[in-house]
């Protein structure tokens, strides 16, 4: 296969090979180095998430171990007796309450987070609090307690926000209620500590930290994004979380790895999400490059594979064309100089060659032609001494009879006729005085045959047909002789002359003998060969005319007559009749 392609093709081809690998290689590092970044990027996110919550959950454990903390030094000395005594006068009951706020304070103080911490006393009715805002709560202490921390929405200089709060209870109570309980011990902080920490994580402007609660909503840092954080958060709802994970989702045209924590202190999903765009940025900016130098690496050899083209794929292309036309015989063929480059040389060398060759051709086709004419005008001197000689024997014959008549009307059409054919300077005629010297040759015959009839149909578009002289006499001519003569019944002939599209059809039919289609092709093959002795020489010189005067285009053929005996058919294509009807005009 590459050895029928050209060399241009090839060249192609090699540009493609050399580029597509650059491509498929290049294409896959960026790939491999992508998935690389994207995994690191996700461990790290993972591993910096998760110590935040470990953080976070450190912080918020320390906060419930100060409650179990506070709950154990109540049920010790000096704290029993007293949280035990119910009949204590208010300066013993004063006393005891400025050691245990001392107390709280002190606790407090322990937290990384701000927070505050309260003792009820259901049987009292009493609260001791680091914030002296907060009052007993009947309804509250009747509530049940979970031993979770707990989410409540309280309200801190008129904004609602959210405060998680974690009880102990003693003694403890299953069922959760602590309207019997001897004290409850409450730590709770609120969620602008959790805002600080995520301030504090939230080092750059890349991450954009929240927690998450299906029920509760977002808590985010101060200046988080809030049209992006709420969409991930609508999303979460309808997804089934496990405790962590990292997913990928497309937000506002833009895809960010998210990546979630579960809590195990608050039970909320601690989210942070990144944009993918932001990280691979510096691979994406050299892909872009990359992708920008093989933009214009193709575009330097498209603009090499068409000056190539240009300037050695035409030229190359011109010369075969000029070539194959030289092959064809256009010997007037000359190549354009439309370029200026090396081929000038070989267009002018090729230009050269071919006047050459056409002035060679000419010199050898004149003498060829003359050496035709020569042989065309000795087939002639053939044609007409067979005639004569019958017509002579017929003359002979009417003479011994004493039929005057029948030798006048003979020596009359034999005058006529010998005055068309002695015009030997004329090679060629119209068909019309073609058909009007048949007439005389058929009148000659029907005086030696009384039985030869004759029908002549011509269009009138092929009255002037230039053809070659006496092309038609040795055909009718034969059908007498081989078609007629031997049939008693048969005498009549038929001659038309038509036109079909760029065809001309002259046909000669018999109602003779006719010939089987093995014999039409013993006849074809004969008079398509040299000239034997055994031969006649009248159809085979029509042919040689043919062939002479209109070339391959024109032939003679045989085929059954619609009268039972042969026909008798001269084709013409209408290229080879236009360029003998030019050369034939200048004879006629």
């Amino acid at each position: 296969m590459l050895k029928r392609m050209t060399i241009f093709s090839k060249i192609i081809i090699l540009i493609v090979v050399l580029l597509l690998p650059v491509l498929l290689l290049y294409g896959r590092s960026n790939y491999v180095s992508v998935n690389v970044v994207e995994q690191t990027l996700k461990n790290a996110n993972r591993e910096q998430l998760s110590f935040f919550v470990n953080q976070v959950d450190a912080a918020i454990q320390r906060l419930s171990a100060s409650a179990n903390f506070l709950n154990k030094e109540l049920d010790i000395s000096p704290y029993r007796a007293e949280v035990q005594q119910t009949d204590l006068t208010d300066a013993e009951k004063n006393a005891f309450n400025e050691k245990l706020k001392q107390k709280l304070e002190t606790q407090k103080l322990f937290a990384s987070w701000d927070n505050e911490l309260s003792i009820y006393f259901p049987g009292r009715k009493e609260v001791l609090s680091t914030n002296p805002s907060i009052k007993y709560e009947e309804p509250y202490s009747k509530n049940p307690l979970t031993p979770d921390w707990q989410v409540e929405e309280v309200t801190v200089n008129g904004y609602k926000e959210y405060a998680f709060a974690y009880n102990e209870v003693y003694p403890y109570m299953a069922s959760g209620n602590v309207v019997d309980a001897q004290h409850m011990i409450k730590v709770r902080f609120y969620e602008r500590n959790i805002r600080i920490a995520l301030n504090q994580f939230k080092t750059d402007s890349i991450r954009d930290p929240f927690l998450f609660h299906p029920d509760y909503g977002v808590i985010g840092s101060s200046n988080m994004n809030t049209a992006i954080t709420e969409k991930l958060a609508e999303r979460f709802r309808h997804m089934k979380l496990e405790t962590s994970g990292i997913v990928e989702q497309r937000v506002e045209g833009k895809t960010y790895l998210v990546t979630y924590i579960q809590s195990k202190q608050l039970g909320w999903y601690v989210v942070d999400y990144v944009a993918l765009q932001q990280i691979l940025s510096p691979i994406l900016e050299s892909r872009n490059y990359f992708y920008s130098c093989v933009a214009a690496l193709i575009l330097l050899s498209i603009l090499a594979v068409y000056l190539l083209y240009r300037h050695v794929q035409v030229p190359i292309r011109e010369l075969v064309q000029g070539v194959r036309r030289i092959e064809k015989g256009q010997y007037s063929n000359r190549m354009p100089l439309t370029t200026s480059s090396e081929f000038v040389f070989l267009f002018n060398s090729f230009n050269r060659m071919a006047a050459q060759i056409e002035n060679l051709i000419e010199s050898v086709l004149t003498e060829q032609i003359r050496s035709k004419e020569a042989v065309l005008k000795e087939l002639q001197a053939q044609i007409n001494p067979h005639f004569l000689f019958n017509c002579l024997a017929f003359i002979m014959s009417m003479a011994k009879t004493r039929q005057y008549e029948a030798i006048l009307s003979m020596a009359y059409s034999l005058s006529k006729y010998y005055r068309y054919t002695t015009r030997s300077e004329k090679s060629f005629c119209k068909l019309g005085d073609e058909i009007t010297f048949i007439r005389h040759y058929l009148d000659i015959q029907q005086m030696r045959m009384d039985r030869i009839r004759y029908q002549i149909d011509i269009q009138d578009s092929m009255q002037d047909l230039i053809i070659p002289r006496l092309l038609l006499q040795p055909l009718v001519e034969n059908a007498l002789i081989h078609g007629i003569e031997p049939e008693m019944d048969a005498g009549f002939i038929h001659i038309t002359a038509e036109r079909t599209g760029n065809v001309c059809q002259i046909r000669i039919e018999d109602d003779g003998a006719g010939m089987s289609e093995e014999e039409q092709q013993v006849l074809l093959k004969r008079i398509n060969g040299p000239l034997l002795e055994d031969m006649g020489c009248g159809v085979w010189n029509v042919n040689q005319r043919l062939k002479l005067q209109f070339g391959k285009g024109a032939n003679l053929q045989y085929e059954p007559s619609q009268y039972g005996g042969t026909c008798a058919v001269i084709c013409l294509s209408s290229s080879e009749r236009e360029e003998e009807q030019k050369r034939g005009e200048a004879y006629v």
